[in-house]
């Protein structure tokens, strides 16, 4: 396969609606389109948009390689292996969004070409796809108010985000929840890291009879959590500790955390991903994909790693309808709570000097 052309376009774009984490208030996602072009005349798109506060590269650093390195992979020709297209994506960057841009592009051209590389190259996808709702910060009524709203639009699953000042507030807030909605939803909750271990030990041992799912990330580091996994009622996930795929393994071979959640524009990626998704199935532990506020454009790929695992927990896929005026369809829109799965879709039809 030999790239004729290769660009990247700009995006930015607004969310409807603030999204306040304990980490800082998310209002707006930029990042870059790559396109790419073969010599049969076949194109297909990849996303990169890193997370300010979660990736390591910046929104500068990524424009500047753009603009003076991307066309060198014209030089290349590009081998129709999954294998072979991380090796020489990983040898051209570093930078992660980019490389999940890249990665994402190149298979979708593969897949133009060849009907049945997704077939030959990965195990067999699951259609139906169930997905969490994400509940940000705001006052008690009306987070109770945006729960029923969702469960009436068929959500069973929601992750709440807690970590506020006082810990009382995240109490009463899921007592509130649990006593609402008894049994008929599913909660996790996300903590973003913001109690030290003492202090997770004991908001834990107190939030367990609340038939939690797990909680993301209720301290700082990875080792704190792997402490708590030891010991906690409460199942633990880890998210934004994990910082490269090499982590991701660490994790899954090392420690008795059972949930991962996995976000593959952070962490560099999406072939890496596929092979971790493998290992965690042997291991009998959980990959729950995850979106960084990708457009439709990124969360395509995120929906094909999600259709890849056997287990039935939620996935974190429901962002792209909390943008303002996107200029582009989305091919996995959520409906009743679930995404249909289309392998024809992990590289959507979009020119990206249009979506700017």
């Amino acid at each position: 396969m030999i790239l004729k052309e290769i660009k990247y376009s700009p995006f930015s774009y607004k969310l409807k609606n603030p999204f306040q984490t304990s980490s800082g208030i998310i209002s707006e996602r930029k990042g870059f389109f790559v396109s790419v072009h073969d010599e049969l005349g076949n194109d297909s798109i990849g996303e990169c948009s890193p997370l300010p506060r979660f990736s390591y590269e910046s929104y500068i650093e990524v424009e500047k390689f753009l603009s003076n390195e991307l066309k060198q992979l014209l030089v290349n020709e590009i081998e129709s292996d999954p294998g072979k297209i991380k090796q020489t994506v990983a040898q051209f960057t570093k930078l992660q969004s980019v490389r999940f841009a890249l990665e994402q592009a190149m298979l979708g051209l593969v897949m133009r070409r060849d009907k049945n590389f997704s077939k030959n190259n990965f195990y067999a996808s699951k259609k139906t796809i169930s997905v969490n709702a994400v509940i940000g910060f705001d006052e008690p009524e009306n987070i109770l108010a945006k729960i029923e709203e969702k469960y009436n639009a068929g959500y069973r699953t929601f992750k709440i985000k807690v970590g506020r000042e006082n810990f009382s507030d995240d109490y009463e807030l899921v007592r509130l929840v649990r006593e609402k909605f008894s049994n008929r939803i599913t909660i996790r909750l996300d903590a973003n890291g913001k109690w030290d271990i003492d202090s997770a030990v004991d908001n834990l041992a107190k939030l367990s009879q609340f038939e939690i799912e797990y909680i993301e990330e209720p301290c700082k580091n990875l080792s704190c959590l792997m402490k708590l996994a030891e010991h906690s009622k409460i199942p633990i996930a880890v998210d934004e500790s994990l910082k490269t795929y090499e982590n991701v393994e660490e994790v899954l071979k090392t420690t008795s955390i059972k949930f991962l959640v996995v976000k593959p524009m952070i962490l560099g990626g999406i072939i890496n991903a596929v092979q971790l998704i493998k290992e965690a199935e042997a291991l009998c532990k959980r990959i729950i994909i995850s979106s960084a506020f990708e457009t439709p454009i990124g969360k395509s790929a995120l929906v094909f790693l999600a259709s890849l695992v056997s287990h039935n927990h939620a996935h974190g896929l429901d962002t792209a309808s909390m943008f303002f005026n996107l200029p582009i369809t989305d091919p996995y829109p959520v409906q009743n709570s679930h995404i249909i799965f289309d392998p024809e879709n992990f590289s959507p039809h979009f020119d990206a000097g249009h979506l700017s």
